[in-house]
């Protein structure tokens, strides 16, 4: 019976290996178990909830301001809602990085690439590019970089590829190419999401966040089933 049990472990863990992606330089989120690839800032826990249902990541931010005063949008950027990708070390001049968005409500989501903060205290995006799902955010320690977009986005899926200073962001039929020799590398990058107002609550749905690249390390995975099982299977 032992054996039995041992084989069926040893064909589900093949099964499982088998449907993963394992193309040489890319790494997979799909949300399906825990955020231990990923840091919250530590501050902003009672403001914005991050959990993981059904295979995506739901967010939720909490009103931070009362009615009256209202606070544009530029104020409301200083919230700064992050999670930050740490599965492993990333110091790459070349990669590409994407994430879906299936719903958001009073906020703008974003795939933020830039350069690491330097603690935790200050604005953690003011060296990053945000590519929210409607416009590009600039670095504030690098002012008037940003690309002019007169028209929203409306983007369903966030793309975005980097080359040494080169940012390209595929938004829908087109392109929108820019250079900034600030970034010749990227050491931090992850999702970000802005509030519209600071008087109301936002929900946003995202799932299936890539990146690709030469550089990305496949010997850090995140957690799923078949290491799992991998795991009581070497235990028999």
């Amino acid at each position: 019976m032992k054996r039995i049990y041992v084989f069926s472990l040893i064909v589900i863990v093949f099964i499982l290996s088998t449907n993963m992606d394992i193309d040489a330089g890319t790494w997979t989120e799909d949300f399906n178990s825990t955020l231990d690839s990923w840091t919250k800032r530590e501050h902003q826990r009672e403001r914005v909830n991050w959990q993981i249902k059904n295979r995506r990541l739901f967010v939720e931010t909490q009103v931070f301001c009362i009615g009256r005063l209202n606070l544009d949008f530029e104020l409301a950027l200083a919230t700064h809602y992050t999670l930050a990708f740490t599965a492993f070390p990333i110091n790459a001049d070349q990669l590409q990085v994407e994430l879906s968005v299936l719903n958001s409500e009073n906020a703008y989501v974003a795939i933020f690439l830039g350069k690491q903060p330097e603690d935790e205290f200050v604005n953690p995006l003011r060296r990053t590019y945000q590519f929210t799902d409607q416009f590009i955010g600039g670095p504030v320690d690098f002012p008037n970089k940003s690309p002019k977009i007169e028209n929203d986005l409306e983007l369903k899926k966030i793309k975005v590829a980097f080359d040494s200073g080169k940012f390209d962001l595929f938004a829908n039929a087109k392109t929108i190419v820019f250079q900034d020799d600030n970034f010749l590398t990227i050491d931090y990058l992850g999702i970000a999401v802005v509030p519209k107002r600071c008087t109301v609550e936002s929900k946003m749905i995202v799932d299936d966040f890539i990146i690709s690249g030469p550089s990305i390390n496949l010997n850090v995975q995140p957690k799923n089933k078949a290491a799992v099982l991998w795991g009581q299977l070497k235990r028999q």
